[in-house]
C-alpha cells in the first residue's frame, strides 16, 4: 500500500510544520536571552576621575585596578556622580 497525501493534508502538515519550527525558534531564543543577557544589577559600575571612562566589572571582580584607557584608579560610579556637583 502506497500512502497518498491530498492536497489538503498537505497542506495541512505544512502550516503545522511552519507553526512547529516558529514555536522551537522562539523557544531557542528565549532561552539564549535569558541565559546570556547582561543584567545591569549583576554589574558594578565604575568611573575614572581621571579621563571620565566609565567601567563595568563583573559580580565577582570587586574593582577593576586601573582603567584601560589611561591607567588611572577609577572609583564607585555613584560616589563619583554624587561628588560631582556640575551633574
Amino acid at each position: 500500500m502506497i500512502a497518498q497525501i491530498t492536497l489538503q493534508d498537505g497542506t495541512l502538515l505544512f502550516i503545522i510544520g511552519l507553526f512547529s519550527l516558529c514555536l522551537l525558534a522562539y523557544l531557542y531564543t528565549a532561552v539564549r536571552e535569558r541565559t546570556l543577557a547582561w543584567r545591569l544589577s549583576a554589574h558594578s559600575l565604575f568611573f575614572c576621575k581621571q579621563c571620565g571612562l566609565v567601567i563595568s566589572a563583573r559580580p565577582l571582580q570587586a574593582q577593576p585596578r586601573q582603567c584601560p584607557r589611561c591607567a588611572g584608579r577609577p572609583v564607585p560610579y555613584r560616589s563619583a556622580a554624587a561628588s560631582n556637583s556640575n551633574r
